[in-house]
């Protein structure tokens, strides 16, 4: 209102490092100056910053590379998951590796023929 954030909180009282988030949240959002020109998107992974398909698989081939792609078998590793199972298949017990994920599971082997089927 008036260019002022005002949040309401209609819940219970906010715990200390909740007031303290939403006050830093607060602080950042009062710091942003809205204007009306055109919103435009860049593509951060690329120098001229436009998305192509080729900076797209580049860039997920280096996160492949250096363990930054979070699949079930490095999230069950780290404690975060039971179990590291694909969940697109339910019935299979197939670990959710990337080799899985990205070539072997047939669920994904029917979106890829599906992509590529509709590629001239």
């Amino acid at each position: 209102m008036n260019g002022e954030w005002k949040p309401q909180c209609r819940r219970r009282n906010l715990r200390t490092n909740e007031a303290i988030e939403i006050n830093e949240l607060m602080e950042t959002l009062n710091s942003v100056s809205l204007n009306s020109d055109a919103d435009s998107w860049e593509w951060k992974w690329n120098k001229d910053k436009v998305f192509s398909v080729k900076s797209f698989y580049n860039n997920l081939l280096k996160a492949h590379k250096k363990g930054r792609i979070l699949k079930k078998d490095r999230l069950y590793e780290k404690h975060i998951v039971e179990d590291n199972l694909c969940n697109l298949r339910n019935s299979s017990n197939i670990t959710e590796s990337c080799l899985h994920l990205f070539l072997e599971c047939p669920l994904v082997a029917q979106v890829w023929q599906k992509l590529i089927g509709h590629l001239p």
